[in-house]
């Protein structure tokens, strides 16, 4: 039986409009409480321009219902049967954003970027059709690991930190820097996400759909080798810090970290930590009580900490300690 989506959901009409739910039932009133203030179209409309984290959770949460009801849901548009991912590209279709396919000045740090930078222009175009950018405000979900992998994520402005669930616990595995991609193996093997991605603060990111990325992978040489090219280092990267945690003690981990941090800020020996302490414990695999532990265990070496504020007193003690091996530390090998 039919269910009305704007009264069940609070779903802008502009949303849903190209969409019928012909089977499954409602059971979800809570979602429609707690979105209860976003009733109409000129509320929903505005979701991708303010970019509040309340209202895009709420469209984040609808997405939600629609993957995980209590039974499954069948889509339709104009009488064709729907996956989810496709409703969630429609949805994400009708919301207001940025689209590619304009003159290339328009988009300089995309065509820059070292996957897209040698490949026709042809191709190029092939690529970005369907493609578009949006702004995401600060701790916005954009990808939950288990999902298929419907886009290829380009960070253009802003970070995003990929992180894990289970069992209860999560972790935080990397961090994404402008300008670069996430998460690429999912794409190319069109395989389910292996990790969570939500922003860190606002940033601004660009969507390729993920089948015009396997298309044009085919078709362009220069394209497929710098695809291979960054598998591989996305491989090493991954081979260095298995590495870090298998060989060396939390405190060691620490000590490189400020190294590298320590050499990312110009050389400086004062600095600020990037993130909050509880996350740079979770991406050294240290619980936060133990990275205190480890920050106070440091001071003999010339560390002080206060706050987020970092100074170094004795730069080559804490190397002598650290023993930095570029096999682990330098992203360049």
């Amino acid at each position: 039986h039919g269910i009305d989506l704007k009264a069940e959901f609070r779903v802008v009409p502009a949303f849903v409009a190209p969409l019928a739910l012909v089977s499954g039932q409602s059971t979800h009133g809570g979602f429609a409480g707690e979105c209860a203030g976003i009733g109409n179209a000129e509320d929903l409309i505005q979701i991708k321009k303010t970019g509040t984290a309340w209202q895009n959770n709420c469209v984040a949460k609808f997405l939600h219902v629609a993957d995980n009801g209590p039974s499954r849901r069948t889509w339709t548009q104009d009488n064709r049967a729907l996956e989810i991912h496709q409703v969630r590209a429609l949805i994400v279709e009708g919301s207001s954003m940025v689209r590619l396919g304009k003159p290339e000045s328009d988009y300089p740090d995309i065509r820059e970027l070292h996957l897209l930078s040698e490949m026709a222009d042809e191709q190029f175009i092939t690529l970005t059709r369907g493609a578009f950018v949006q702004n995401f405000p600060p701790r916005i979900e954009l990808i939950t690991e288990g999902d298929s992998s419907d886009f290829l994520h380009i960070v253009l402005s802003g970070s995003v930190d990929l992180f894990s669930t289970w069992n209860g616990r999560e972790t935080s595995m990397a961090t994404v820097w402008p300008v670069s991609t996430f998460i690429l193996a999912a794409t190319i093997k069109d395989a389910p996400y292996l990790m969570s991605a939500r922003t860190l603060e606002k940033s601004r990111i660009a969507l390729v759909p993920s089948r015009n990325v396997r298309a044009v992978f085919d078709a362009d040489q220069s394209f497929a080798r710098a695809i291979v090219s960054e598998l591989a280092q996305c491989y090493r990267s991954a081979i260095k810090a298995h590495k870090n945690l298998k060989l060396r003690s939390s405190l060691e981990r620490l000590a490189n970290y400020l190294l590298q941090q320590q050499k990312h800020s110009g050389d400086v020996t004062e600095f600020d930590l990037r993130f909050e302490k509880r996350r740079l414990a979770s991406v050294l695999g240290m619980t936060p009580e133990n990275l205190s532990r480890a920050f106070k265990a440091l001071r003999p070496y010339g560390v002080a900490i206060d706050g987020n504020h970092i100074r170094i007193a004795d730069l080559e003690d804490l190397k002598r300690f650290a023993k930095p091996d570029p096999l682990i530390d330098d992203p360049m090998t």
